[in-house]
């Protein structure tokens, strides 16, 4: 029995990084503009004005929160500049926190029997960093990431999403095919569930990430729960294994 998880939203917490770069970008633009002799002053959203705002538009996010802040049209490019800049901290030591119940969900199910397995677009390197800082390591039976320093499109991630997840399979059961009770992916996003539907496997969608529900939806997973600690919680009660 094999469970799959995503890596960024579902594992690791991604809010409190994205409220960081929120707020440092905003407070460069604020410095820009006073250098410039301009008295304004932007406020940075709340964190769950922003959550709500990344998750109504997700694939053009930073473009929506510069419109909803209210930020001048001529301090656009210094916002995106800042935007870009920052981000490339996201995954700093400092941002590896996990979500609710990583630790706790995990030994739920590696308990009832089932191996673990991450499969993600994130570098192995960066999740391995993660998985000592949290001391889950041990839970974790393989990785399946990329290379450190590779870069994906937006159109590679849906295609390496896919292939990672058949090399985690592939691992498991020694074929590019999965028993469907018996094999789970479990991710934040619509490229998750579309993963595990492409391989015939059940699909949880958890609501921990940038993607609303309404998104979720639309990729059709078997389930769509709050969080990672939810989604074990149930893989136990389907009775797939006795958790007592």
């Amino acid at each position: 029995m094999l469970v799959n998880l995503d890596f960024d939203g579902t594992m690791k917490d991604v809010w409190v990084p994205y409220m960081d770069i929120h707020e440092k970008s905003v407070a460069e633009v604020n410095k820009y503009a006073l250098s410039q002799g301009d008295s304004r002053s932007y406020v940075p959203l709340s964190l769950a004005e922003l959550q709500e705002s990344i998750r109504a538009r997700p694939r053009e996010r930073d473009r929506f929160i510069f419109e909803r802040v209210g930020i001048a049209p001529a301090h656009l490019e210094v916002f995106m500049n800042a935007v870009k800049v920052n981000s490339c901290r996201l995954n700093d030591s400092d941002s590896l926190s996990p979500c609710f119940g990583v630790e706790e969900g995990l030994r739920m199910i590696k308990s009832a029997g089932y191996q673990i397995s991450i499969v993600s677009n994130n570098d192995e390197h960066t999740i391995n960093e993660f998985l000592f800082k949290t001391g889950i390591k041990p839970l974790i039976d393989n990785i399946c990431g990329v290379p450190r320093g590779e870069v994906l499109s937006g159109e590679q991630h849906p295609v390496r999403k896919a292939k990672l997840l058949g090399d985690s399979i592939e691992a498991f059961y020694g074929r590019r095919q999965a028993p469907l009770y018996q094999t789970i992916m479990i991710g934040d996003s619509p490229i998750d569930v579309h993963a595990g539907k492409a391989y015939g496997i059940l699909t949880i969608a958890v609501q921990s990430g940038v993607f609303s529900r309404k998104h979720l939806q639309e990729a059709h997973p078997n389930l769509i729960l709050a969080d990672i600690f939810s989604a074990c919680k149930v893989i136990c009660e389907l009775g797939k294994a006795n958790c007592a």
